[in-house]
């Protein structure tokens, strides 16, 4: 990735005193190298009082910050001034930093190859029971809206309506980033044989493979909110016969 916005998590700073020092002011500065240094973070350590021989960790926020692939860390610090000490070769002071899991709202970054599968289910109305239903006319919409900033290409198949030949309805549709796309396919001589969910409720079932070659060697940057929305619609059917309980 080149940058992330971050939606929650949190650095760790630890330091671990082992010197007979006492640390009036101890920080830790995050800075973006990639930025020009510019600075994520100022950590001070001792918000809560002097660092003496223990160990201490605070875990500052990094929610709503924005952070390149390039960190640097930078420490600073002052001693109690007017103390005479004696240190040897065995007393030490040690700072760990780290940042934990971390959800971003958005990423920019070269992205992958993505492909899934997936179903979903449409609860037909209950206002009757259908074994079988054979259109003589009628349209079906399939209606895509790609927000992200990758093209996609989008498999659908309905296994509960056939064509003549009994082959399911299918779609496939290219989906370039940031675009919306539609089709449609005659309904004529179709069959709809309605699934079921088990609860009594009557379905349409849908098949979906998402795929998409990813940005190539461009960066592209994807949000949390982005989406693929699908609305499909069967419009203007006639019934040329039914099978079922009618209410």
């Amino acid at each position: 990735f080149s940058q992330v916005t971050i939606e929650s998590g949190t650095m760790t700073v630890q330091v671990t005193n082992a010197t007979k020092l006492t640390f009036t002011s101890l920080g830790v500065k995050l800075l973006d190298t990639g930025a020009g240094n510019a600075e994520i973070l100022d950590i001070d350590v001792t918000a809560s009082g002097s660092i003496g021989q223990e160990m201490r960790e605070v875990f500052p926020s990094l929610a709503g910050k924005s952070l390149g692939n390039d960190l640097r860390v930078e420490i600073y610090g002052e001693t109690d001034p007017g103390t005479n000490v004696f240190i040897d070769g065995t007393e030490s002071i040690d700072i760990q930093v780290s940042i934990g899991q971390m959800t971003v709202s958005s990423a920019t970054a070269i992205v992958g190859e993505i492909d899934f599968d997936f179903s979903d289910t449409v609860t037909l109305p209950n206002d009757a029971v259908i074994t079988a239903a054979t259109l003589a006319s009628g349209t079906f919409t399939l209606s895509l809206d790609n927000q992200f900033e990758i093209p996609f290409d989008l498999s659908i198949e309905m296994p509960n309506l056939t064509n003549e030949f009994g082959t399911p309805v299918s779609f496939l549709l290219d989906t370039p980033k940031q675009s919306q796309v539609s089709d449609s396919q005659d309904l004529s001589n179709h069959t709809l044989t309605p699934g079921d969910d088990g609860l009594g409720n009557q379905t349409m079932d849908l098949t979906i493979n998402v795929h998409s070659s990813g940005s190539g060697t461009e960066l592209a940057t994807l949000a949390a909110t982005d989406s693929i929305s699908i609305v499909a619609a069967m419009t203007d059917l006639v019934l040329e016969s039914i099978t079922g309980i009618i209410n």
